[in-house]
C-alpha cells in the first residue's frame, strides 16, 4: 500500500531520530554480497574474487576484488541507512541455506526458504526504486 508523503516524512523522522546512535552508512552494498560470492572464482589463484564491469567507465582498468569490494553506492539510502542495513543483514544471514535448497531443488519444500527468497527480491526491487537519482532506479 502506498504511504502519503506526509506518513513517509514522518517515518523519516522516526528512523532518523534513531540514526545517530546507530551510525550512518555510507558504502552500502546494492547487491548481496552472499549473492556475489556465487559470482566468484571457485578454485585457482583468484579463487573468491569477481571482476566488476563499471558501465560508467568501460575503458577503464577492471581489478578483481572480493564481494565486499563491489556493487556498492555511496548514499544509496540517505536516511536510515543503518536500519535498512540491520534489516538487510537479518536476511543476508538466511540467505545461504534458502539458496543451498535452491540449488538443490528443494526450495518449495520449506516455507521459510521460499520467504527469504521473496524477501530478498521484493526488497531489492523496493530499495532500487526507493532511489530516483540513482542510476539504476526502477530496474529490477
Amino acid at each position: 500500500p502506498s504511504q502519503s508523503p506526509a506518513d513517509m516524512l514522518r517515518r523519516i523522522r522516526e528512523l532518523q531520530a534513531d540514526e545517530p546512535a546507530a551510525g550512518h552508512v555510507t558504502g552500502q552494498h546494492v547487491t548481496s554480497k552472499v549473492v556475489l560470492k556465487r559470482f566468484a572464482e571457485s578454485a585457482g589463484p583468484h579463487q573468491g574474487l569477481i571482476c566488476p564491469f563499471r558501465l560508467e567507465y568501460p575503458h577503464a582498468r577492471h581489478r578483481l576484488v572480493g564481494p565486499g569490494g563491489c556493487a556498492k553506492a555511496n548514499n544509496f539510502v540517505a536516511w536510515a541507512s543503518a536500519s535498512v542495513e540491520r534489516l538487510w543483514k537479518e536476511t543476508e544471514d538466511r540467505l545461504p541455506d534458502a539458496l543451498a535448497a535452491m540449488d538443490a531443488g528443494t526450495l518449495f519444500g520449506n516455507a521459510e526458504h521460499v520467504s527469504v527468497i521473496k524477501y530478498r527480491d521484493r526488497h531489492s526491487f523496493r530499495q532500487k526504486q526507493s532511489h530516483p537519482g540513482h542510476p539504476r532506479a526502477g530496474v529490477g
